[in-house]
């Protein structure tokens, strides 16, 4: 979720969410509306995330909003959202609340007394909640928290990391968690299967999955699900539970989950990202995005495969692309003297380029350049050295030509190839402020084309081979 702080300058970009002050003594009341930014910064101290950072970071944010102000309320709007978000219009659309007040150095939250560390945990546990639950079971949430450790409200919002052996290899999968007194969790070890834990035993098992050394480092599932509960699962419950296992490890839930995203990136921006996919095992690529920036137009390509888990830093291409109308096309036809004669002509559309695609093939002496026909910023592009980044959509009779690749690296080294596709995408959908904070994009400032992508045209995709 992203927020802003009272004298911060961003602005709220998600969520009917409303931040209400309120009376401390639970007489709830309108108050002041505010908006706060909780989302987590990145880790400059270079440690592993245990998975209970953002808990502590949004923890550090509710305590000190306490301090300042003595009370918040949390409300989340059913169905339309009304502007301005009112607490009275919240409650009566059915949404549940969370309020936290301070009394001196005691924290509440609905009336019950909380350790001041569990204001995040229990917020990043209920908050997305609060439109679909009940206010007596939002209650009872925050009355089994009021003990509980934040490793297991952690685990209910990110699952738990679960460290096995596999096929003589380590693999981790995530296991959902869930409150069921102020003593105990249940784990999900396979569908339809919740084995009950003490919550003192939790944490260690939590550490383990982090990569912290204990007895549950080396303990298999099966060995796991004896300690909780004292029996012996049969063999088909362990070969049901290892074939869930595999099918919920880490790396394939968040590479499903980043190719996800990779699909609905066109549904959350139909009018300024298109995708398109390429069947021919010629294309380097099967997979690419076309992207209409504030300023120019960016393509974003790269091989994607659905039942493969990809990771890495930098799988996917950037290159600018330009509608071939922004060019003039020079042909330099050698001589005998070595200077030749230079013929121009106008390109207007795709049928223009391919006038020229014979005598391109039967002569493969004569040079072909695309030269910008104004001062646009743009330099001159060989087209014999860039057919492979030529694109041209045939219904609308439309080209454009893709430049050389920008590198925008990502910070991490094991980045799904689906997050780095929308890394990209939202980096090139606010080009203008992209410009001054990717180094490798400051050099497209200047560029400013006559012709952008006729990107409601864009029906189709192909890549020309000049045959």
């Amino acid at each position: 979720m992203t927020a802003q702080t009272r004298n911060s300058t961003y602005r709220t970009a998600t969520s009917n969410t409303t931040f209400n002050l309120t009376n401390p003594y639970a007489r709830m009341r309108e108050g002041h509306n505010n908006v706060y930014n909780i989302s987590q910064p990145p880790n400059r101290a270079g440690t592993q995330d245990d998975g209970t950072m953002a808990t502590k970071h949004v923890s550090k944010i509710l305590n000190g909003t306490l301090k300042a102000y003595g009370w918040i309320t949390f409300t989340k709007t059913v169905g339309k959202p009304q502007s301005p978000a009112t607490l009275k219009y919240d409650l009566k659309s059915g949404s549940s609340y969370l309020h936290f007040f301070k009394v001196g150095n005691k924290t509440y939250c609905n009336g019950f007394p909380i350790k001041s560390y569990m204001t995040g945990p229990i917020f990043l546990g209920c908050f997305s909640k609060l439109a679909s639950w009940g206010q007596d079971k939002v209650d009872e949430f925050v009355y089994n928290s009021m003990d509980s450790v934040p490793e297991v409200l952690a685990s209910m919002t990110n699952s738990l990391k679960f460290r096995y052996l596999l096929n003589g290899r380590w693999e981790t999968s995530l296991l959902k968690v869930r409150l069921i007194s102020r003593k105990e969790v249940a784990i999900q070890l396979y569908e339809g299967c919740w084995m009950p834990m003490k919550q003192t035993s939790f944490r260690s098992l939590f550490n383990a999955g982090a990569g912290r050394s204990n007895k549950y480092s080396t303990m298999s599932p099966e060995e796991l699900y004896f300690v909780c509960t004292g029996e012996h699962l049969t063999d088909v419950q362990i070969k049901y539970m290892y074939a869930y296992l595999d099918q919920n490890t880490s790396t394939k839930l968040v590479t499903k989950r980043s190719l996800e995203l990779l699909d609905g990136l066109p549904e959350m921006f139909p009018t300024r990202v298109k995708k398109f996919d390429f069947k021919d095992d010629n294309t380097r690529y099967n997979t690419v995005l076309i992207v209409k920036g504030n300023q120019l137009d960016w393509a974003v390509s790269g091989d994607v495969n659905y039942e493969k888990v990809r990771t890495g830093r930098q799988n996917v291409s950037s290159q600018a692309v330009f509608d071939i109308r922004n060019y003039v096309l020079h042909v330099t036809i050698p001589s005998d003297e070595g200077i030749g004669t230079i013929k121009n002509y106008v390109i207007k559309d795709w049928n223009s380029i391919m006038a020229h695609s014979v005598a391109m093939k039967e002569n493969p002496n004569w040079r072909y350049d695309l030269v910008p026909n104004d001062k646009s910023g743009l330099t001159t592009v060989n087209l014999r050295r860039i057919t492979g980044s030529l694109h041209f959509c045939k219904e609308s009779n439309q080209a454009f030509v893709a430049t050389s690749g920008i590198c925008i690296d990502q910070s991490n080294v094991d980045v799904s190839i689906g997050d780095q596709f929308a890394s990209r995408v939202m980096a090139f959908l606010n080009d203008t402020a992209s410009f001054n904070r990717v180094s490798t994009m400051r050099t497209y400032k200047r560029i400013k084309p006559k012709y952008r992508v006729d990107f409601d045209a864009l029906s189709e995709l192909q890549i020309p081979t000049f045959n």
